[in-house]
């Protein structure tokens, strides 16, 4: 299975990297092909902006990892209650390539409530674009004291919740992509 992880911060002082590294390694372990797609390496201008060819490769680029994956995970943090204006843009340029895809959801703040309302709002969007966002999502409170520098959990009840939203995702993703799979040989 390949499954994409877009990473949505792109600030210097962001925390939320080091649960996209973690979960990205947790997926390579469980033999999964995983692009992480960090935000923070792709330059892109205002939505609806006129963009240069240059730009318009690397919006080709993040849709391409997004398209050729069974799954996509959103990592964000909770910036006012919502999610990042970059990852924002991005989803208005790449967004339609998550329609019928099973999509996860991991956010993180520096609040007790580990990005609650940002993982609402993405859930939201996501509907709305027509993926189909699996039904546990992974809240990490604290982030910055959740992971140390190795991108390691600090406590074992954060490896626990990872490996349940990692395993759930992937069954997620499997059921969906078997139903497909006999709908396609039902029909033909």
């Amino acid at each position: 299975m390949e499954v994409s992880i877009l990473l949505g911060s792109i600030r210097e002082e962001r925390k939320s990297h080091r649960l996209a590294y973690y979960l990205k390694d947790q997926m390579i372990a469980k033999g999964v092909s995983v692009n992480l797609i960090d935000l923070k390496n792709y330059s892109l201008p205002v939505f609806g902006s006129v963009i240069s060819n240059e730009e318009k490769k690397r919006v080709e680029e993040i849709s391409t990892f997004l398209k050729s994956a069974q799954a996509v995970v959103i990592v964000t943090p909770e910036y006012l209650s919502n999610i990042p204006a970059a990852l924002k843009n991005a989803l208005e340029y790449c967004g339609l390539n998550l329609i019928s895809k099973v999509t996860g959801i991991a956010s993180a703040s520096a609040s007790k409530f580990g990005g609650l309302h940002a993982s609402s709002n993405m859930q939201i969007t996501l509907l709305n674009l027509g993926a189909y966002p699996a039904p546990r999502r992974l809240l990490v409170p604290e982030i910055h004291f959740a992971f140390n520098q190795d991108n390691e959990p600090v406590q074992n009840e954060m490896k626990e919740q990872v490996e349940r939203f990692i395993s759930e995702l992937l069954s997620y993703a499997d059921l969906l992509e078997n139903k497909v799979a006999k709908s396609s040989n039902i029909s033909s």
